[in-house]
């Protein structure tokens, strides 16, 4: 009697994950054919302003970059630096090699 109450209750619990795995997956394809059918209409990009560069401080990379040739032999260390416009944002990029 209780082998058949357990028996039963764990094909009920299998069932009913089995369901709601089925029902995600269903779930999940619809929302991806509507996305697909309906993108996001594309905005232009907002050009900005004529403004003069608000340069941050260089920032150092941790590390050097070890630079070697063809042969394997060590040619040169490269500090990369950068620093970034607080208006707009665009970041400018450095290389020293020493």
């Amino acid at each position: 009697m209780a082998a058949t109450l357990i028996e039963s209750l764990r094909m009920t619990i299998t069932l009913g994950i089995t369901i709601a795995i089925i029902a995600g997956a269903v779930g999940f394809m619809l929302g991806a054919a509507v996305m697909v059918k309906t993108p996001e209409p594309a905005r232009p990009p907002q050009p900005l302003p004529p403004h003069e560069h608000l340069w941050g401080e260089w920032e150092q990379a941790p590390e050097p970059t070890r630079i070697v040739n063809e042969d394997g032999a060590y040619t040169a260390d490269e500090y990369l630096q950068h620093r970034q416009c607080a208006t707009c944002g665009w970041v400018e990029h450095h290389a020293t090699r020493i």
